[in-house]
């Protein structure tokens, strides 16, 4: 088994006043140090929109698949704004990056959970990472980010559905509890019940999860 990762928190937004003079896009970004490497997580803007279709065209059509389960070769104007205009509450997604060479922060990954409406303890959840990001950790950050604000939202338990085949998932999901049966052929639904055993420590924690209260009631700031 893979060691567990090491992530520590290097930059908390909890000390920039609302007044900062950083860029929107970077006040509310929770900074951590993943095995060394920088990566930032923050929840996801309406007006991430361009963001969002620049990183769906950099993934290969094997991620794609694997994030959606069927062939995707764009994303609607409709599935655009249901991906990025949400509330935090019931839809909450982390996005992931890092800083370029030239200063801009570079997407990574994105992962959501979607609340059911009939059964409103339970949540769908979802992660995909670009390729280029993949084997960094930056799947198992998401998912340990996105179970930590879901059980603070009263979420009690996480589905999600999975490819057989995509080993990196189904390896991710076995790590937090998750349990398995067969949904259709090549496909796994799962089971996670919150909380979960993830590798993030208490400060950690409570940076997500006031980040993500935040984008819930950004007034409350």
């Amino acid at each position: 088994m893979r060691p567990a990762r090491s992530i520590t928190l290097v930059g908390d937004p909890r000390g920039h006043p609302p007044d900062s003079p950083l860029p929107r896009d970077e006040r509310d970004v929770v900074w951590l140090s993943l095995d060394g490497f920088p990566v930032g997580l923050r929840p996801i803007h309406p007006d991430d929109k361009s963001a969002l279709i620049e990183g769906f065209g950099r993934l290969s059509e094997q991620t794609r698949y694997q994030r959606f389960l069927a062939p995707m070769n764009s994303l609607s104007s409709r599935q655009i704004r249901y991906l990025t205009e949400i509330d935090h509450v019931n839809h909450f997604a982390w996005v992931a990056g890092t800083r370029s060479e030239d200063g801009a922060i570079k997407g990574m990954g994105v992962a959501r959970f979607v609340r059911l409406a009939a059964d409103p303890d339970v949540a769908d959840f979802a992660v995909v990472v670009a390729d280029d990001s993949q084997d960094r950790g930056v799947g198992t950050l998401l998912v340990h980010a996105l179970t930590a604000v879901a059980h603070d939202h009263g979420i009690v338990r996480l589905t999600a559905l999975a490819l057989g085949e995509n080993r990196r998932m189904v390896s991710i999901l076995e790590r937090i509890g998750g349990s398995f049966t067969p949904e259709s052929p090549g496909v796994l639904a799962s089971q996670v019940p919150l909380p979960a055993p993830i590798d993030l420590d208490d400060e950690t924690r409570d940076a997500l999860i006031w980040v993500s209260k935040i984008a819930a009631h950004p007034s409350g700031r």
